[in-house]
């Protein structure tokens, strides 16, 4: 009983000094009666959304990493075209990138 007591007072002590009225001036008081005071500073700074730079990166500028890597991952694609016998264009599609990026590696294998 004590216990229970016990949680009422505090969970009603913190719902009255939640609800305590702070010293901040009234702005306006809306025709609802709804008072509108004014920010006392716990607000967080208005940030600004600059727009950022796209930078387009093509298969020229890519490492020989980046072309092991797509190349590995335009293989798996056309093997699912193949398996899948539906889009021979889109298939046409992948084997000229895949000749780009090969020309691309040879270029910096090269170097």
């Amino acid at each position: 009983m004590k216990q229970l007591l016990l949680l009422l007072f505090t969970s009603g002590c913190f719902a009255v000094s939640s609800q305590t009225a702070s010293q901040n001036q009234p702005v306006r008081i809306e025709s609802n009666g709804v008072q509108v005071f004014e920010a006392i500073g716990n607000e967080n700074p208005i940030i600004t959304n600059e727009p950022l730079a796209v930078v387009s990166k093509t298969i020229n500028d890519w490492n020989l990493v980046e072309c092991q890597d797509a190349l590995y991952y335009i293989d798996l694609k056309i093997q699912l075209l193949k398996e899948s016998g539906v889009d021979l264009d889109q298939m046409a599609f992948y084997e000229q990138q895949k000749n780009l990026i090969n020309e691309r590696k040879q270029f910096l294998m090269s170097k």
